[in-house]
């Protein structure tokens, strides 16, 4: 019962700790986009947050999805 229960534990925090978020940053100007990214970038240091940036490819793969959302990837 307690291998069952610890399987479970470590089921919910694969799947858990696997969730990808996208973030589009906007500014008036670079110097505020720039800003922006630098804030962002200290926050997620903060939270342990693994920032990575996308291809063209995948950029190409999440717009293609954000505006056929009845399609699957």
């Amino acid at each position: 019962m307690i291998r069952a229960k610890i399987e479970k534990q470590k089921d919910l925090e694969e799947r858990l700790s696997n969730i990808e978020y996208l973030l589009f940053l906007y500014g008036e100007s670079s110097k505020e986009l720039h800003k922006k990214s630098e804030q962002l970038v200290s926050l997620a240091r903060s939270y342990r947050f693994n920032l990575s940036m996308l291809t063209p490819k995948e950029k190409e793969l999440v717009l293609f999805q954000l505006n056929n959302l009845n399609t699957k990837l």
